[in-house]
């Protein structure tokens, strides 16, 4: 399984083509897809999301595997926050949230376009340059 980072959404969002582009390849196979429970919350969050994303959120949400945050997920972002750590780089809670739930479900890749992802171990990474 694949999980789509919150960036990758968001830079879509935004109008980003190379995002756009990677999103709608990855959505037209939704049955190897998840997201973290991390990413609902970040994406429903934003203060200024209209109506019309809200409701393309949940539709999409409802053809995704969601992958829920807890202890064993909290615990597997927080070792690879803190390898992160230990060479250097950053990686906040929520990515880490992230990472550590994609890390307890075995997943195949993140796909991102938030850089702070391309030092992660453990877990291959598709940076998307969000251009």
């Amino acid at each position: 399984m694949t999980v789509i980072d919150t960036s990758l959404f968001i830079n879509a969002q935004r109008g980003r083509e190379v995002a756009k582009q990677k999103l709608d390849e990855l959505l037209a196979r939704p049955e190897d897809l998840a997201v973290s429970a991390m990413t609902i919350l970040e994406i429903y969050a934003a203060p200024r999301m209209s109506l019309a994303w809200e409701r393309f959120y949940a539709r999409i949400f409802e053809d995704l595997e969601i992958l829920e945050l807890d202890a064993e997920a909290a615990e597997a972002g927080a070792r690879l926050a803190r390898d992160m750590a230990r060479r250097g780089f950053t990686l906040n809670n929520a990515d880490a949230a992230i990472a550590g739930c994609a890390a307890r479900a075995g997943a195949s890749a993140i796909v991102t376009t938030d850089g702070d992802f391309t030092e992660l171990r453990g877990i291959p990474v598709v940076y998307v340059q969000p251009c």
